[in-house]
């Protein structure tokens, strides 16, 4: 079992400064001083890479060459900018007039997946996927049988022993091809599987975050109203870049893979995902809120409208997840919409007393009409961005991207069909909308293509559109005795909301939808006694 350390060291201060009696000014510092990750026994590993001329690089660039090391020193370098500033300023402009605003940096502590950035990974741990060459027999038992990996060397044939693994040098390289040799020696027909790996680059930092606000409510005749901007900017956002490109990768797309004559790997590097600061992101957005507290007749409600957009430049972690990047080699080509909805998100709630009591003033039959509430919560929003993908590899990058086709048409989606969940409105010739640019001049790869033109996130799934009403009462039994009665009801209207359609270009039943994003009517009855 391998350990992982980490100190944090924190500070901040606070302090308020009543400019005049309408002006308040607050404002203070946070630092963060966090160190990196450390691996008990210097069981930690890296890729370091080197330019031609031998000089240090962080990421790779033409020509470099790639050593593979355990005991990296360091993991990754110390980041001593921590600071967080913030202020925040409210104003009392008139009676009933606020105004607010306020800005700030937030330090984003950063966790690259220890078990496969740091440790646990080539060559603490290695998966094995025996394949047998044509032609080579595979024996079958009755029981499990056990394989036991080679033992890891230097380059210069001096072993590094697990045991003694707190006594390695820093950056101590390792042979990975005599170890994919030798391991290869135990397999049916001694076919070489290259190892795949992770690493955190050297390089890397903290993320922050930075918030900006501006905002005014008034109160205008019993009702609080406040309109709001709000910004929001992830900066050195932890993410995942590729090296030596997509599992599969062409000769000339793997720059740290050995290929023979006809193109097969034979040593080296599969996939490399290497932990950077690579994400960035943005959100602003203008919000309106209304609210009413309940009056004495027990009437009170809540209106939020907000319109926003949000944009960054990975579909999931570090560009896998929804819309993932096609190009390993250009995050910048993914800057799009967030999978998010939006840009439209309208709320509301609405808490009614309802006013039987005042029918009948006394008796039995006032205890059961009297405190009746219904209230009610709606919510309408825009659609979720999807990105279409090919389904193929288009290109030599290897095959765990999402490849992008061309746009060769403008389609326009819709639920409102007679066929309601064909959202591209083509049915079978939905495909039609698109193009696979595969064997086109200068293409690479098994089908001679090219990345697509299409962006990330460029159309938007269907709206949802939800309403659920609860009504309830209190029967006061005694003085120790409650009985809480609540009749719920989700999705009251019974709105069909679907979700978004198939987004595999080549997939069956492209554009498509076949499942719904929120429940269908549902009624649930409930009592609660309270003591």
């Amino acid at each position: 079992m391998n350990t992982i350390h980490r100190d944090a060291y924190n500070f901040y201060f606070l302090d308020n400064w009543r400019a005049t009696s309408r002006l308040l000014v607050t404002y203070g510092l946070r630092y963060e001083l966090n160190s990196p990750m450390r691996a008990g026994a210097n069981r930690a590993q890296a890729a370091l890479f080197f330019a031609p001329d031998g000089t240090k690089l962080y990421y790779p660039t033409p020509g470099a060459t790639q050593q593979w090391v355990v005991n990296p020193d360091p993991v990754w370098n110390m980041d001593w900018n921590g600071w967080g500033p913030r202020v925040s300023v409210s104003w009392q402009a008139r009676k009933k007039t606020l105004v607010r605003a306020a800005a700030g940096i937030t330090t984003l502590l950063q966790y690259p997946w220890p078990n496969v950035g740091v440790t646990n990974h080539f060559p603490y741990a290695v998966t094995i996927s025996p394949s047998a060459r044509p032609g080579s027999p595979i024996p079958f038992d009755n029981s499990v049988a056990s394989l036991v990996p080679p033992p890891i060397y230097t380059p210069q044939g001096a072993l590094i022993d697990p045991a003694k693994s707190s006594q390695w040098e820093g950056n101590t390289p390792v042979d990975v091809i005599r170890f994919e040799q030798e391991l290869a020696a135990l397999l049916p027909g001694n076919a070489i599987r290259p190892v795949q790996g992770n690493s955190t680059a050297q390089n890397f930092r903290n993320g922050y975050l930075s918030t900006y606000t501006l905002g005014v409510q008034q109160q205008i005749f019993g009702l609080d109203v406040s309109a709001s901007y709000i910004g929001l900017a992830g900066v050195h956002v932890q993410g995942m870049s590729f090296p030596n490109n997509y599992a599969g990768a062409s000769p000339g797309f793997a720059p740290f893979a050995l290929f023979n004559a006809a193109g097969q790997v034979i040593g080296g590097f599969s996939q490399e995902q290497l932990f950077d600061n690579s994400v960035h992101s943005s959100y602003n957005a203008g919000e309106l809120v209304v609210r009413r507290a309940p009056t004495g007749r027990g009437v009170g409600f809540g209106l939020s409208y907000s319109f926003s957009k949000s944009i960054d430049n990975a579909g999931g972690f570090g560009g896998y997840g929804g819309g993932g990047r096609q190009n390993p080699q250009d995050a910048a080509a993914e800057r799009a919409r967030s999978s998010i909805p939006g840009p439209h998100n309208l709320s509301f709630n609405v808490s009614v007393r309802l006013p039987f009591d005042r029918w009948i003033s006394h008796g039995l039959a006032h205890t059961f009409v009297s405190g009746w509430q219904i209230t009610g919560i709606g919510l309408i929003r825009s659609g979720t961005p999807f990105t279409v993908v090919s389904g193929i590899q288009q290109t030599g990058y290897g095959a765990g991207g999402a490849d992008r086709p061309d746009q060769i048409g403008t389609p326009v989606l819709s639920t409102s069909r007679p066929v309601r969940q064909d959202y591209f409105g083509m049915g079978a010739a939905n495909a039609s909308y698109f193009s696979v640019p595969i064997n086109v001049p200068d293409g690479t790869g098994p089908y001679r293509g090219r990345f697509g033109t299409l962006g990330r996130n460029t159309f938007s799934g269907p709206p949802l559109r939800n309403f659920d009403i609860a009504l309830s009462k209190e029967f006061n039994l005694d003085k120790r005795f409650k009985l809480q009665s609540r009749a719920e009801f989700y999705n009251v209207f019974n709105v069909v909301n679907f979700s978004t359609p198939n987004t595999v270009l080549t997939g069956s039943g492209f554009g498509m939808i076949t499942s719904t994003s929120s429940n269908s009517r549902q009624l649930q009855f409930s009592l609660k006694l309270v003591y």
